[in-house]
């Protein structure tokens, strides 16, 4: 499946843990039973987690760097750094948000038959990532100790 940006996973200790080309997990096997490839977002250590990159890897997207630091709640784009929550917001403890929206297309063809009845048939399956989208939610408690979660993210074409 193409995909028009990878992740970088960045830690608080300094090192790096990049999306490999085929998306894979390196920790987590494929299972033959359920046909079944994790993913290596999965290998991520989210409690380490500094900052979330990605990066573009198509012609179109070549040049683009996008990220959201977890600690801050800060977005950068291409080095321009900017905010989604109000000014005055303070995130605290944030997580990860990331997800990609896929578009499936198959090209079928449908015949209506000289006795009325309907034949079709189906072509390949092909799959897109359409959008992808990142950012961080967070939870805080009021005095009452009420859980109020925010999401905040942005999605990248």
């Amino acid at each position: 499946m193409h995909v028009r940006y990878r992740w970088i996973a960045e830690y608080k200790d300094g090192t790096f843990f990049e999306e490999p080309e085929d998306g894979k997990s390196v920790t987590v096997p494929y299972d033959p039973v359920t046909d079944y490839q994790p993913s290596a977002f999965r290998d991520i250590n989210h409690t380490l987690l500094k900052k979330f990159w990605l990066y573009g890897c198509d012609k179109e997207t070549e040049h683009e760097r996008w990220a959201v630091d977890l600690i801050t709640g800060v977005f950068e784009h291409n080095g321009v750094e900017f905010i989604t929550h109000p000014q005055m917001y303070i995130p605290e403890a944030c997580g990860l948000v990331f997800f990609r929206e896929i578009r499936k297309e198959q090209d079928v063809t449908s015949t209506v038959e000289d006795d009325g009845s309907l034949s079709i048939e189906e072509g390949e399956m092909r799959h897109y990532v359409n959008r992808t989208f990142f950012g961080y939610k967070e939870t805080k408690f009021d005095p009452d100790n009420t859980p109020h979660a925010q999401t905040f993210t942005i999605g990248v074409y």
